[in-house]
């Protein structure tokens, strides 16, 4: 409900302010009956899309780490199998949904499977800038362009499937608050 009056508020705004999508941020440890919950809560309400998803609180394949009986959600490349099945699930049941796919990104092969095989439109990194340093973003583009040169012949083949309504270009400073 609050999320439909916030909708209602923004569209009834001033005309002079721009138009800002809504996502919903989600976690990695949802069941798949959570997630159907969730998607269908978002296309009720029609909000833009989703970004999947946010630290885990799972410790695999880090249990043997004796860092790993720290408190708080687990980031970077253990998340990415998570996030990788998320983002897919998500693309498969909800296709006319943009999604962020987020959760261990840290090079361009990570990238582009969250883009071509899971279904994200967009990425976003935050723990492999960490370890990667500040010229990851710059070599995921990098190495994005290299495999679409290698495996098509337009830019238009890279999206897995045609959106089934218009989706709106989401501006990235809208995506990352």
């Amino acid at each position: 409900m609050e999320l439909q009056k916030t909708r209602e508020r923004l569209m009834h705004s001033s005309s002079k302010q721009p138009w800002k999508p809504i996502l919903v941020k989600i976690a990695p440890d949802l069941m798949t009956g959570e997630v159907d919950q969730i998607l269908a809560v978002c296309d009720e309400r029609g909000v833009d899309g989703i970004i999947a998803t946010n630290t885990t609180v799972s410790r695999e394949g880090v249990a043997d780490d004796p860092l790993s009986k720290e408190a708080g959600g687990l980031s970077g490349p253990p998340l990415f199998p998570k996030a990788l099945a998320m983002v897919s699930y998500i693309h498969k049941m909800s296709p006319h949904l943009p999604i962020v796919g987020v959760g261990g990104i840290s090079s361009a092969d990570d990238a582009f499977q969250m883009l071509q095989e899971a279904g994200a439109r967009l990425v976003q990194v935050g723990t492999g800038l960490v370890y990667e340093g500040p010229w990851l973003p710059r070599n995921i583009n990098i190495g994005l362009i290299e495999r679409l040169k290698e495996r098509f012949s337009s830019v238009t083949y890279f999206t897995p499937e045609p959106p089934s309504r218009v989706v709106p270009k989401l501006h990235p400073q809208s995506v990352v608050k």
